[in-house]
């Protein structure tokens, strides 16, 4: 049936008929969701490393007298070193991937936040969902 299995509905006021293995499913979205999200932050944290290399970079090449860099202020060399940085492939993809990440994780969210409403509203208690381990991310 795919990973999110078709939940049937009884008649007004007595509830969703919701299983164990779709409460699992929210569960596991709510992780893959927090799992997602860490890594989209890694992307953005190494684009800002790279963009901030990039920069050192510029200003190297122009403290040593490139000419293309010569008679530039330290605003106009961090202008240079972030476009450079921003068009090179690298960043690009960092970009994409974070962007990727982000959308998958409000994906994922949504699927657990939509399961989980489900569950509240059957009268089943929803157990506490703890974070993604370094054990889930090697399977």
């Amino acid at each position: 049936m795919g990973r999110h299995s078709v939940i049937s509905i009884r008649r007004p006021g007595s509830g969703p008929v919701v299983a164990a293995d779709q409460l699992r499913s929210a569960i596991d979205d709510f992780r893959e969701a927090q799992y997602c999200r860490r890594r989209a932050e890694e992307c953005q944290r190494q684009w800002e490393a790279g963009r901030e290399s990039e920069i050192d970079h510029v200003k190297e090449l122009a403290h040593t007298g490139d000419r293309r860099f010569r008679g530039r202020n330290d605003r106009e060399l961090t202008t240079i070193g972030t476009i450079r940085w921003a068009q090179s492939t690298q960043a690009q993809r960092l970009r994409r991937r974070e962007e990727r990440y982000t959308r998958r994780a409000m994906l994922d969210l949504a699927f657990a936040r939509f399961l989980t409403h489900l569950q509240e509203l059957s009268g089943e208690g929803v157990p506490p969902v703890t974070g993604r381990t370094e054990a889930d991310d090697a399977r």
